[in-house]
């Protein structure tokens, strides 16, 4: 059918030197000719046969039965550089994520610079920290709604168990919260005067950069659990929206522990 239009198509217009017209053949036309065909009598001949309906028959093999064709290491493997793929694929986000890091920690560190001995500015730091971190996690739930029909398409499939898929898309997205943090966490640590705080060891300065960076990945968890149950995008939104508020009201830093009512 494909060389219809071409050149090719004119030996499918019906012959003129038998007295007809040179027009195309008709869809019926077309149907006769396939079944005259060898192929098309292949198919009628395989058509033709009586197939087996009794499932008693089916062999009792891994093969023909188990759901998942693949092992879970092979199915995570592939699913991580699926994930890992599209990542890195994404170059302007990737990139409009890394100026937004180094901005805020050049803004959170000139606000609070060499103000870490303080109690008060040492606990806002960490606060304004946090909330950044959480605040970076909500873009990421409306690509994940936007991919849920291929996911649930893959598991119809049987191409990976749903914890496969879970598993793969955290672990993937480990470089992205990794470089997030470094960004953002090596200048506030620095300005802020982290550094040159009285006991101030290199232990000090990865654990803070480890406390960030679990709460990235707690924060993107939780926020996946919203985006992977409710129905549409301004439900997860604002499912969202009302659990960092929740969040920030019970911080201690917005209100303090002793002021909220019992």
């Amino acid at each position: 059918m494909k060389a219809i239009p071409t050149h090719d198509g004119a030996k499918f217009r019906k012959p003129h030197h038998l007295g007809l017209d040179s027009s195309h053949l008709t869809g019926d036309e077309f149907a006769a000719a396939f079944k005259a065909s060898e192929m098309g009598r292949v198919i009628d001949a395989a058509n033709s046969h009586v197939f087996e309906t009794d499932v008693n028959d089916i062999p009792d093999d891994p093969y023909y039965t188990q759901r998942h064709r693949n092992s879970w290491r092979d199915s995570l493997s592939l699913v991580i550089s699926h994930e890992f793929l599209l990542w890195r694929r994404d170059r302007f986000r990737l990139k409009a994520r890394l100026v937004q890091s180094t901005v805020m920690g050049l803004v959170v560190g000139t606000v609070f610079y060499k103000q870490a001995n303080d109690p008060v500015s040492g606990v806002g730091v960490l606060y304004q920290s946090l909330l950044f971190i959480a605040l970076g996690r909500v873009p990421f739930i409306l690509p994940q709604i936007d991919n849920r029909d291929i996911v649930y398409k893959h598991q119809d499939a049987n191409f990976y168990p749903s914890w496969v898929f879970v598993a793969g898309s955290s672990i993937a997205n480990l470089p992205s919260s990794i470089l997030d943090i470094l960004l953002y966490g090596v200048v506030v640590f620095f300005l802020t005067g982290m550094a040159y705080n009285d006991g101030a060891t290199i232990l000090n300065f990865f654990i803070f950069l480890l406390l960030i960076l679990l709460s990235a990945y707690a924060t993107g968890a939780v926020f996946s659990v919203f985006s992977a149950s409710l129905k549409d995008r301004s439900s997860a939104m604002g499912v969202v929206i009302c659990a960092i508020l929740v969040m920030v009201v019970f911080s201690g830093f917005t209100v303090q522990p002793d002021v909220i009512p019992p």
